[in-house]
């Protein structure tokens, strides 16, 4: 083996090393980026995203459906802050989405999240149900672990 070759294994083998980092729960894992860059960019993409649909008129004016995802919104937020005590500094945020087609739901690093009316006329979950679904969504950030499945069809050696 080259020299070269050495250095180059050594040196991937150190950085690889190096980001590996131990989540809120005690979980060893690669962290290639920090959670205060994901929390920032998550930011941004949100602001973005929330601005074009407001000016598209997708964002769901019904008070009493907002009153309700915000209701169960400040429970999960309250347990957030208990187990990371951090996650108070978050900007928390929870919006949504007109539209009755899409039964799904998104979070986004640093307590950003959404939801689309689909999902609340379709499904007509109990707030339970919506609570486990805000609460999945929510806890990949909370724990700051890494979602286990890729969204592409290749699967991580891990699962």
């Amino acid at each position: 083996m080259t020299t070269l070759r050495r250095i180059l294994i050594i040196t991937t083998l150190l950085l690889v090393i190096a980001a590996c980092a131990t989540s809120p729960t005690g979980r060893r894992q690669l962290m290639l980026v920090s959670e205060e860059s994901s929390i920032a960019s998550s930011k941004q993409a949100y602001v973005a995203t929330v601005n074009e649909l407001g000016a598209e008129g997708k964002i769901e004016d019904d008070a009493a459906i907002n009153q309700r995802v915000n209701t169960i919104t400040g429970r999960l937020i309250t347990e957030a802050i208990k187990m990371r005590p951090e996650t108070a500094e978050w900007e928390w945020s929870v919006v949504v989405i007109d539209d009755p087609e899409m039964v799904n739901a998104w979070c986004m690093a640093g307590g950003r999240m959404a939801l689309y009316t689909g999902l609340l006329e379709q499904v007509q979950p109990t707030d339970d149900e919506l609570a486990q679904v805000m609460g999945m969504k929510y806890r990949m950030h909370w724990r700051h672990t890494p979602p286990r499945r890729c969204p592409c069809r290749w699967r991580p050696p891990w699962e």
